[in-house]
């Protein structure tokens, strides 16, 4: 039904813009690092507390690297640093869009169900669909990609959907 296509089409839209930024923090030296590496985990030994918790305390061996390597961000990591170093630029539109549309992209993933109504067909409207198309044409052409008049038109498809249709051409 229009439902999916509303859910895939805002899923694989924010994969690629989460996949934009990712580029955009490596390649301005933005993204997460780490100088240290897990060499091995100590279990430690269970003690009952006086209330009647059971503690354990386990001990993490870490080794210095000779250099800082990358890790792993989240969508939600990725986007906060994002918005802090402006990568995207100053407009705040754009990453306060991106995360209204965080939570159903992580809709890709298994989830608890709370009650009947707690499903795909009622998380995905046709306004998150259009925010969607809004989100992607700013930013596939922003001045970040210096893209020509030309290159600008390529991604016009997606203004119909931006704008709510006229009642009175339909």
């Amino acid at each position: 039904m229009v439902t999916q296509t509303w859910k895939t089409f805002i899923i694989v839209g924010c994969g690629v813009v989460e996949s934009l930024l990712d580029f955009l923090l490596v390649a301005h030296s933005l993204e997460t690092t780490t100088e240290w590496t897990l060499v091995d985990v100590y279990s430690g030994n269970p003690k009952k507390t006086d209330d009647g918790r059971w503690l354990r305390i386990d001990s993490h061996v870490m080794e210095k690297l000779p250099k800082p390597v990358p890790t792993a961000m989240t969508f939600d990591q990725i986007l906060k640093k994002a918005e802090k170093k402006k990568v995207l630029g100053s407009d705040h539109s754009i990453y306060a869009a991106l995360k209204r549309l965080r939570p159903l992209r992580n809709r890709v993933h298994l989830q608890l169900i709370n009650d009947s109504t707690d499903h795909d067909w009622n998380a995905f409207k046709i306004a998150d669909f259009r925010f969607m198309a809004e989100v992607i044409h700013k930013v596939l052409t922003s001045p970040i990609f210096s893209p020509s008049a030309a290159e600008v038109q390529y991604f016009d498809y997606l203004l119909p959907y931006v704008r709510e249709p006229d009642p009175a051409s339909e």
